[in-house]
């Protein structure tokens, strides 16, 4: 039995329970004709809030007093679809905010007024679950009152249960949703990335940038140590890790936050599990400057007769290998090494134009053809002074010669590059 301790209006009223808690009790005409201390009928009570935060009960209160109960009661039933149908756990404050939210959606819609949400397909992209109910819930908006929301509603709804699963406020996450926003559009400016959106990894991906998107907000970092892991994922996915330092650039940038090594680590991860397609990294096999094949002066390279690729300019000179491999090409005057490496491409490196005529001069092997080689071992030394001097040009093509074999060769951005870096990005078909 429940007893009237304050009567709101004539639907609703403050009571406590058995257990002596303060609850909002509502239910058509519950209160109407009745005074403090009378009790509640059973059959009026049609929802009881039983709250855990007082300042929370307290808005609810001044809020059930001032809606019709009609949309309280149309947002608990969204509530109760989004709990049953997703699990959801959700703060007590989507009871206030949701039913203020769909009340305003209402009367904007009786009086014509319509109000578009530009966050609308991000929102659909990164928060389906939420979205679903959203929908559903313009759907019972329909069903209860007669009227129709707009499209739009569905995405405001949704941002509700957004905020009740974060316990965030509605302005951090409109702002967490654009930075996952601007960082997918950083990602996509990368060639050659596809992204499988229908996939559960990518699923996984979106949950990993909410969460990453609130710690940039709050500017906080992750708390453990990865370190060990990075090393590993440098040469695993070294083809993902420039895309990570990208981001990182431009959160930097415009945010002024640092990604830490746990936080690229585990974005890395995420990103490559995302991936439509199998790809792999070709490392410069020396320091210099990166520029296009079509300026190398050898057609056999210019017009790609050797493959796809690019080629560098020198400032050191020292060849390494530009993957794990095995030597299966290697020239007795030295000036040109191929390597079939561990992902099939066979790589092609000639240092410099015509220096097949020195016969081996200013050159110095550190292997043999038919040796097992790892990325970044010393593979030749050459005199580039000399070389310069004798009136040879030490511009180094590297090349994929079988690049039919693959579904496609992408080329990093032309300048300074340092020996090890990845300046090839090998697509499997």
């Amino acid at each position: 039995m429940m007893l009237i301790e304050k009567i709101l209006n004539n639907n609703v009223a403050v009571s406590h329970d058995s257990a002596g808690r303060e609850v909002v009790v509502m239910g058509r005409g519950l209160a109407f004709q009745r005074h403090a201390g009378d009790e509640i009928p059973d059959e009026l009570i049609e929802k009881v809030f039983s709250l855990q935060d007082h300042e929370t009960t307290e808005k609810l209160q001044k809020l059930v007093s001032e809606i019709p109960l009609e949309h309280m009661l149309i947002a608990e039933e969204v509530i109760a679809y989004a709990e049953k149908t997703y699990g959801k756990k959700l703060y007590d404050g989507i009871h206030i905010s949701l039913a203020d939210h769909i009340s305003t959606a209402i009367e904007r819609q009786q009086k014509g007024i319509s109000l578009k949400n530009p966050l609308s397909w991000d929102i659909k992209r990164f928060y389906p679950e939420e979205y679903a109910i959203g929908s559903q819930g313009v759907q019972i908006v329909q069903e209860r009152t007669g009227i129709r929301l707009d499209d739009d509603e569905a995405a405001f709804i949704a941002l509700h249960f957004v905020n009740a699963e974060m316990n965030q406020n509605m302005n951090q996450i409109v702002a967490m949703t654009r930075i996952m926003n601007e960082i997918l559009e950083v990602i996509k400016q990368e060639p050659g990335i596809v992204m499988d959106e229908d996939s559960i990894n990518y699923y996984r991906f979106i949950t990993h940038l909410k969460f990453f998107a609130q710690r940039i907000l709050e500017a906080k970092t992750r708390t453990d140590d990865a370190r060990d892991l990075y090393d590993l994922i440098k040469q695993k996915y070294c083809w993902i890790l420039p895309i990570t330092e990208k981001v990182a650039s431009y959160l930097l940038e415009r945010y002024e936050y640092t990604m830490d090594v746990s936080e690229k680590t585990y974005f890395t991860i995420h990103l490559q599990r995302i991936m439509k397609h199998t790809t792999f990294c070709i490392a410069s096999p020396v320091s210099g400057t990166l520029i296009p094949l079509a300026e190398v002066k050898d057609e056999a390279f210019s017009k790609k007769m050797m493959g796809e690729g690019t080629a560098v300019v020198p400032e050191e000179g020292k060849i390494f290998s530009p993957a794990d491999g095995v030597v299966d090409t290697f020239c007795d005057t030295y000036h040109a090494v191929g390597i079939h490496t561990e992902t099939g491409a066979d790589v092609l490196i000639h240092i410099g134009r015509d220096t097949v005529k020195l016969r081996g001069k200013y050159f110095t092997p550190h292997i043999k053809e038919g040796d097992t080689v790892k990325k970044g071992q010393l593979l030749i030394e050459f005199d580039m002074q000399a070389i310069q001097d004798a009136g040879y040009d030490i511009t180094t093509p590297v090349t994929i010669v079988n690049t039919s074999d693959y579904g496609a060769v992408y080329i990093s951005q032309n300048g300074k590059i340092h020996a090890g870096d990845t300046i090839l990005t090998v697509e499997e078909k």
